[in-house]
């Protein structure tokens, strides 16, 4: 058992409770903030807070790992095939609730599109994944990942998986994820795209 794998740290479902801290763990891990973005960082982290109470908690599944201090250290965020795409409810929820500049809703709408575009409209899981880099070790993200995985190879499904970082991209191949690509963001950011075939299409590794 490793130093991530300690009994005192455990993995759980989230809730409501967890928001804040899913917001500081995912914004930790972005590769640079676009310029954009960064003036207006506190509407962003806000319009995160509303997307993972309002979608993801919603209508998809969040499991995340916590030390034994409470502190969140990785997370992965399923949202399944018949979860709404272009978020039109959430795109009106903001509108209603907040005061976010014209310029700012456009440029989320147009890195969505960018995303979409790039997912080729299939019709798939999607995975957001972040973790703190060097407090998870591969043991306790195999227990952050599993319930998902779980779900998805019922279903046979494939996963697209998003990440902000190049080397969360590259810790995903150990679960069966292949083909990282970057996809260039109309706010100047950069995501990375990989992907996991359904169960019947995978082979074992050598």
């Amino acid at each position: 058992m490793g130093e991530g794998d300690r009994v005192l740290d455990r993995v759980r479902p989230a809730g409501l409770v967890d928001v804040p801290a899913l917001v500081r763990l995912i914004a930790s891990r972005a590769a640079g903030t676009p310029p954009a973005i960064d003036r207006a960082a506190e509407q962003v982290r806000v319009v995160l807070r509303l997307l993972l109470a309002h979608h993801a908690l919603e209508e998809g599944h969040v499991w995340v790992a916590e030390q034994h201090s409470g502190e969140l250290i990785a997370a992965a965020v399923w949202l399944p095939p018949e979860a709404d795409r272009d978020f039109s409810r959430f795109h009106g929820l903001i509108t209603r609730e907040l005061e976010v500049p014209p310029d700012l809703l456009a440029l989320g709408r147009a890195d969505g599109e960018a995303l979409e575009a790039a997912r080729a409209g299939t019709r798939d899981w999607v995975l957001l994944v972040a973790s703190r880099e060097g407090a998870c070790s591969h043991g306790l993200l195999d227990r952050v990942l599993a319930p998902g995985l779980r779900a998805v190879d019922r279903q046979n499904g494939t996963v697209v998986a998003w990440t902000a970082s190049i080397p969360e991209a590259g810790r995903l191949e150990a679960f069966g994820f292949r083909g990282t690509r970057t996809v260039a963001l109309p706010s100047g950011g950069h995501v990375w795209l990989t992907s996991r075939p359904p169960a019947t299409a995978r082979r074992p590794r050598p």
